[in-house]
């Protein structure tokens, strides 16, 4: 929240307001953060209900790119510790190892998955699937709360930041 001192006159030129992204804003910007990143998604991954998913509601835009390295690593977890339940805490021992010895990271987390042949090997790459998206948005929360968004909303119409009318665009041929 701002000091009520800096929102004097001359304490602050400008204020700039920038709202959450509505459900389509945040699927734009999860297409946007996927093809930037790479991000090899399954043909199951339905982008549009997770936008629209009810636990995405205060997501910002940094709360999306969150979402998106979470399912990542998710998907990361699931190729090289198949077999062990998300949230295992032998996955924790090995990934917080101080040594990075392989031998060590495979006895912290047990003989099943020291031995190669139950790593899944039928395909190089990860790609992220639903059931990935669904476990990251069940850990990634929005950095901003209902109450928070209350506040900056009121605040926004108090201080007469909030759009009042959508200006049209000018037709160049009418305007000569």
């Amino acid at each position: 929240m701002i000091d009520p001192a800096m929102l004097r006159p001359g304490r602050l030129d400008k204020t700039l307001y920038i709202e959450l992204p509505t459900a389509s804003e945040r699927l734009d910007i999860l297409k946007t953060l996927i093809n930037a990143n790479g991000t090899p998604i399954s043909n199951d991954v339905n982008l549009e209900s997770i936008a629209h998913d009810e636990r995405c509601r205060n997501f910002s835009g940094a709360d999306l790119s969150s979402l998106v390295r979470e399912a990542g690593v998710i998907a990361l977890k699931r190729k090289f510790f198949k077999g062990i339940s998300n949230g295992d805490e032998r996955i924790s021992k090995f990934l917080d190892a101080e040594d990075n010895d392989i031998e060590n990271g495979a006895d912290a987390i047990g003989s099943s998955v020291a031995d190669t042949s139950e790593l899944d090997d039928s395909s190089n790459e990860i790609v992220v699937t639903n059931e990935d998206f669904s476990f990251a948005l069940n850990s990634v929360k929005p950095s901003v709360s209902d109450r928070d968004r209350q506040k900056y909303e009121k605040l926004n119409k108090r201080l007469g930041w909030s759009k009042t009318e959508v200006e049209e665009p000018i037709d160049e041929s009418k305007a000569l």
